[in-house]
């Protein structure tokens, strides 16, 4: 079986204090897995601004090793401050679609989708080339994104970065595949994972690098999200569930559903989980289709867990 062809748009923060760690797994997970082949990285606005993730992105290859693939930044802000501004990032985009014109191309987005909606606003011969984009968004209507038994809610953070872009991509009619919050909270990281990871470190460079902002993040969820009865004692590895639908498919259960923007009441009041506001804010709602008929987007809800995990620990440490 031949190995699918992806580019990555990614708004890595590894590294960074108090900054998420798991696009960074995600991306060594993506280069260490036989079934893909990347065709390039490209960097976006999202956890930090741009020069900090591009800096957590050299840091990881200084760290771990070449992605053999081009490395470029892209979208500083959203569009509804900037609209699509031709960056080298879009034309890495373009030149990754249009490439091999008979094969089709699938974009991973763990980020804000603000560098894939710009190649697509500003190459729209592209559309044809791409089979598939597989975001970290969305979420069914009514739900939250909670954290054990922490009151406050985290808002679906790459979706609400840019919700034009968003808008962009639906209306685009390219297939859309969702691994959200729901499947990817279903995932822990705890302590038992980073004394694994931690014992081959004398031997993987990448689980040396990894290990002390991995501890770090753990005692920050640990800090943030514990209760006086319910401590939390992981922290869900968001990103790397759009992967696992490309190398790990087989652990994954998904429905076909239909996409919408919505209108809602605000969901988050706490400045910890990346959030406060009230009144109404946008939502990237999932719903069942009403007819039985076949969907071109599909919503990741559920995963075996255990097995996910015994194979992310040998992606991050094969190296």
């Amino acid at each position: 079986m031949k190995p699918h062809r992806i580019l990555i748009d990614t708004d890595i923060a590894l590294g960074i204090e108090r900054r998420d760690v798991d696009d960074g797994l995600a991306l060594l997970m993506a280069r260490n897995s036989p079934g893909l082949e990347l065709g390039g990285i490209t960097l976006t606005h999202g956890n930090d601004s741009l020069e900090c993730i591009s800096a957590s992105m050299d840091n990881l290859i200084s760290a771990c090793g070449s992605f053999f693939c081009p490395v470029v930044a892209g979208a500083r802000e959203s569009l509804a401050r900037t609209g699509p501004v031709p960056s080298k990032a879009a034309r890495l985009i373009k030149e990754f679609c249009l490439a091999e014109p008979n094969k089709k191309k699938r974009i991973v987005g763990i980020g804000p989708v603000t560098n894939i909606a710009t190649a697509l606003s500003l190459y729209p011969e592209i559309k044809e080339s791409i089979e598939e984009l597989i975001l970290v968004a969305g979420r069914r209507p009514g739900q939250r994104f909670l954290t054990g038994s922490h009151k406050s809610a985290h808002p679906d953070l790459n979706f609400e970065r840019d919700p034009e872009a968003m808008q962009i991509l639906i209306e685009s009619g390219i297939a859309l595949t969702l691994a959200p919050f729901e499947v990817s909270s279903k995932v822990w990281i705890t302590a038992e994972f980073l004394d694994n990871l931690e014992k081959a470190s004398a031997t993987s460079k990448q689980a040396a690098y990894l290990i002390n902002p991995l501890k770090n993040w753990l005692g920050f969820w640990h800090e943030t999200f514990s209760t006086s009865t319910r401590p939390i004692s992981g922290f869900n590895p968001f990103d790397c569930l759009a992967i696992a639908w490309l190398t790990d498919r087989d652990l994954l259960t998904w429905t076909d559903v239909a996409i919408a923007i919505e209108e809602g009441d605000y969901d988050t009041t706490d400045e910890a989980v990346q959030g406060t506001g009230s009144g109404q804010k946008l939502y990237l709602h999932v719903r069942p289709l009403e007819e039985a008929k076949e969907s071109t987007h599909r919503y990741i809800h559920d995963v075996d867990q255990d097995v996910f995990l015994e194979r992310l620990l040998g992606r991050l440490t094969l190296v």
